[in-house]
């Protein structure tokens, strides 16, 4: 118990410490590295992910899917539907999925498509 203390400091009253280190700038350090993580996860980004902000907003599952044939074939990929929420894209199949965003108070529809790791 010798390697932790509490001692008085001028900006609280008892500062968290071990072998010298302030504990809570470490948790804070750690907490907002793993918040900016989570962040970044939620937003659709990873691995092979293909994200894509289309133009218009869709409300139905197969006018989205058109609309994102038509905008991965002007990237100039092979592009073909399997299903509903499935894409085959340049040999790899992805899901469909949909996100709203806030980007300065605005809603915006991000496209996320995610590899189908349960068929590779």
């Amino acid at each position: 118990m010798d390697n932790i203390r509490f001692s008085t400091d001028m900006i609280s009253n008892r500062v968290f410490k071990v072998r010298g280190v302030n504990m809570e700038i470490v948790f804070s350090v750690l907490f907002t590295a793993g918040f900016g993580f989570v962040l970044y996860k939620m937003g659709g980004f990873g691995r092979n992910y293909i994200v894509l902000e289309l133009e218009d907003r869709f409300y139905e599952v197969n006018a989205h899917r058109e609309a994102v044939i038509q905008e991965l074939q002007k990237q100039n990929r092979e592009v073909e539907a399997v299903s509903l929420r499935t894409l085959r894209i340049d040999g790899k199949e992805y899901i469909l999925t949909e996100k709203t965003i806030n980007e300065s108070g605005v809603p915006v529809q991000r496209t996320i498509l995610k590899p189908d790791i349960a068929r590779d």
